[in-house]
């Protein structure tokens, strides 16, 4: 990771009026129509760069984060409230994907014992049609 403060040659504690003072500095030092040294071009990008993350204060406070993070190790501020926020997120998905599939169940459930007893309905009237059938059988051949 570039550290953005060294590249502007500041103390990691600068404002705002001391980071454009340094910037501007830097730039009239590393201008390609001033200085025609071959790295000029590429460190004046690089004053650019970090000029443009550290003007403004929301992706200062980022760079700042990251780079206590990742370069000197730190742990990065409410980390364990992101956490918590996370994991009970993650909970809430799990509880509502419980509920759906509960619900999911008892339809299914509900729907084969319908059938189930529909199945049966018919199949009692089956029988009822038989036995009248028998029936009829049997008087026809009485009449």
């Amino acid at each position: 990771m570039i550290d953005y403060y060294k590249t502007l040659r500041i103390s990691h504690l600068a404002g705002t009026i001391e980071i454009r003072k340094a910037y501007r500095k830097r730039a009239l030092e590393l201008h390609p129509d001033v200085n025609s040294s071959t790295t000029a071009k590429e460190e004046f990008i690089q004053i650019n760069e970090a000029y443009s993350v550290l003007k403004n204060a929301i992706t200062k406070i980022r760079y700042d984060k990251l780079y206590r993070f990742y370069v000197l190790n730190e742990d990065v501020p409410n980390e364990n409230r992101f956490r918590q926020r996370e994991s009970s997120r993650t909970r809430s998905y799990s509880r509502k994907s419980n509920r759906g599939n509960s619900r999911a169940e008892r339809y299914s459930k509900k729907g084969t014992e319908e059938f189930k007893g529909k199945q049966k309905k018919s199949s009692t009237l089956d029988n009822f049609w038989s036995v009248i059938g028998l029936f009829v059988e049997v008087l026809g051949g009485f009449l």
